[in-house]
């Protein structure tokens, strides 16, 4: 029997995962109790990483993706809060992206091991943008996919893209330049009608198949990956390795409301939030 991880109460409408197998826990956004929570890899509650709020360093508004480097760092992306924060292996703050950059309704994150940055899906202004992870400085960005959503990078440097728009699944070198694209409306193989997750089956470097969760179609489809790896000169940056702190054992409650289920379209209007301070714009 496997181990079940939360309950309704801890990990409310999950909607990012992240396994850090190096220090043994798995973090979850929790879209509807407006938190991220760390579990062991085993299923036990360890602790909360980020609380709820709307504006602020460490809280969360509406946590749609989470991600992780080789050294224990945590990246969490806020949809409704339009930016993205970083937390140490010791589970405290780390950087918060500058409104600078523009960010405007981000949806998912990945690392990548080639790149040594973090690639965001910025779903509202139809582009992916890279991040330091130094200090969350944006390093490049590209806009070849139409409402990008989920993202996923391969141990080439490639990164597998979704859109909702377009029902498809697309494979991207770092500078945008497409390699296959795959997909369309449908509920046959190799057709999706809400692609809402992505994992990356790789052989000696290069990606060979693509798993893609499709939520309205209630199935995982694998989809062979065709694109012959590029060629590069980048490489990994090599901090050292912070050993992580131990985490409290009960989590902290909200009396907040939770937030409206995220929708695979993007509204027509900035995003705004019903039960957000008087104070806050609704495009922090």
């Amino acid at each position: 029997m496997q181990a079940q991880f939360g309950s309704t109460a801890v990990s409310d409408n999950p909607t990012g995962i992240y396994l850090d197998s190096a220090f043994g826990r798995v973090y979850v956004d929790c879209y509807n109790s407006q938190k991220v929570q760390v579990f062991s890899d085993s299923g036990t509650f360890l602790s909360t990483l980020a609380n709820t709020g709307f504006t602020g360093n460490a809280l969360v508004w509406a946590p749609t993706g989470v991600c992780g480097d080789p050294y224990g760092h945590v990246y969490v992306v806020d949809a409704l809060r339009n930016d993205v924060q970083k937390f140490n292996a010791d589970g405290t703050f780390g950087w918060k992206t500058s409104t600078s950059i523009g960010l405007y309704v981000p949806t998912a994150c990945t690392y990548s091991s080639l790149s040594g940055s973090i690639w965001v899906t910025d779903t509202g202004n139809d582009r992916v943008v890279e991040l330091s992870t130094a200090n969350g400085a944006k390093l490049s960005t590209f806009s070849s996919i139409q409402l990008p959503t989920e993202i996923a990078a391969a141990p080439d440097g490639t990164l597998f893209v979704s859109s909702n728009s377009g029902f498809n699944m697309t494979q991207v070198t770092p500078t945008g330049e497409v390699l296959t694209q795959f997909g369309e409306f449908g509920t046959v193989p190799n057709q999706f009608r809400s692609l809402s997750g992505i994992a990356i089956q790789s052989v000696g470097g290069v990606p060979t198949t693509v798993y893609v969760s499709d939520e309205n179609s209630d199935v995982i489809r694998p989809v062979t990956a065709t694109a012959q790896p590029f060629s590069t000169t980048a490489t990994l940056p090599a901090p050292a390795s912070p050993s992580p702190a131990p985490f409290a054992t009960s989590p902290p409650s909200s009396a907040l409301p939770a937030p409206a289920q995220p929708s695979s379209t993007l509204p027509t209007s900035a995003p705004s939030h019903a039960a957000a301070p008087a104070s806050a714009a609704a495009k922090p």
